[in-house]
């Protein structure tokens, strides 16, 4: 079954390379600041949140799957991070800026 999971974060201590090794360890695993719909339309996420569509058995897998893939990554570069993942089945999302 196809997934959205959104994933946002906090580093501590972090600078501005620090962020950018969080966003590039993300992107690796199909997590981007931008969600496009099916219809092509595309937005930008707020600062530290990053979302993907994702194929998975279920969705406590994926959850599970995906917090240790991001653990894993800021480890690996020494980042102290908070972080939380969300996922759902049937989703729907509107944007909007005031």
């Amino acid at each position: 079954m196809s997934y959205l999971a959104m994933c946002t974060f906090d580093l501590k201590g972090a600078d501005k390379q620090d962020y950018q090794k969080a966003y590039s360890e993300l992107a690796l695993i199909g997590l981007a600041g931008t969600l496009t719909s099916d219809g092509g339309r595309s937005v930008q996420l707020p600062t530290t949140m990053v979302a993907g569509k994702f194929d998975s058995p279920n969705v406590a897998q994926l959850r599970d799957y995906l917090t240790d893939k991001i653990k894993r990554a800021f480890t690996k570069h020494g980042l102290t991070s908070e972080i939380l993942v969300l996922a759902g089945g049937d989703w729907g999302w509107g944007h909007g800026t005031t």
